[in-house]
């Protein structure tokens, strides 16, 4: 069905004959069309390119730095060769990786189909992929590739009013029913992230302290502790009090919870503390403060 690339012609010039003469083709014919698709698609993305010679030899003499200095003495030759291999290696991965995120698509868009009324997943897979045609012609071309995505949509509507016997207006559902479902799950999860962690920055930013003065005297640390947060610091579970790196349960801050704006002092009586220089930290949920005393 698909040998002759005449076809192509057909499909992106008189769609609705195309369509209409066309049934649900085998997989297998529609993977040979679309290596024909991704054939083209390669083709003209390579002669752009090459036509874009400052650019890729930019691209080119950068990589050069990794590579070795072989571009930069031939810099026209080297935009070529680099050209052919990034060639080669989008053709295999439109072949592979892009015919089958087709599959995975025309499956999705199918459950839709099957909702509305319509049967056969090879008549949606053959949809789509005849629905390629315009953006892996016109893809590689700058502006225009956006035309060839809008003409691939209504293909699209034009191919499920014809295989399936929809109207027009349940085609469109079909397209457009995912598309929102789609948004939707991503606006939520979007706001859900918003909400989540502007919660988390909230809860750290409100549970703000400094440790204001610290001193010792006959082995025990006194330290004046500061709220600098905007909710109430409960010093029993808001903060951890370490001591030389050791974490220190036998202290009670005096008062216990530490409203904004406001100080606590507590003493530090523990074996930990040693004579000379200690590290007194003191963590919270938003941040932590550190002073030295000597004892």
């Amino acid at each position: 069905m698909f040998e002759d690339f005449k076809l192509i012609l057909e499909i992106l010039t008189k769609p609705g004959d195309f369509f209409n003469r066309i049934d649900e083709q085998p997989i297998g014919e529609l993977y040979k069309f679309w290596i024909q698709l991704s054939l083209l698609n390669t083709i003209i993305g390579f002669i752009l390119s090459l036509l874009n010679i400052s650019g890729w030899s930019s691209i080119v003499n950068k990589l050069s730095v990794i590579i070795g200095s072989i571009f930069p003495l031939m810099p026209i030759s080297g935009v070529f060769l680099f050209n052919i291999i990034f060639s080669i290696i989008l053709f295999i991965f439109m072949i592979t990786f892009g015919f089958i995120f087709t599959i995975i698509t025309s499956f999705f868009i199918h459950i839709f189909v099957y909702i509305l009324g319509g049967r056969g997943f090879k008549k949606t897979l053959t949809i789509f992929v005849i629905a390629s045609t315009p953006t892996m012609i016109l893809g590689p071309v700058p502006i225009i590739s956006r035309l060839g995505s809008l003409y691939g949509f209504i293909l699209q509507i034009l191919g499920l009013s014809k295989l399936h016997k929809f109207s027009i207006l349940r085609a469109v559902a079909v397209i457009l029913i995912p598309i929102i479902i789609i948004g939707l799950i991503i606006g939520a999860l979007i706001i859900g992230s918003v909400y989540f962690y502007g919660s988390q920055i909230l809860t750290k930013t409100s549970h703000t302290l400094s440790i204001v003065s610290g001193s010792c005297s006959n082995g025990i640390i006194t330290i004046v502790l500061a709220n600098d947060g905007k909710k109430d610091i409960d010093t029993l579970t808001d903060i951890e009090v370490l001591v030389n790196g050791n974490k220190i349960e036998n202290y009670s801050f005096n008062p216990a919870i530490i409203p904004p704006g406001s100080t606590a002092i507590t003493t530090i009586s523990d074996h930990n503390i040693k004579s000379g220089m200690n590290r007194v930290e003191i963590i919270s949920p938003s941040n932590s403060d550190t002073t030295v005393v000597y004892c």
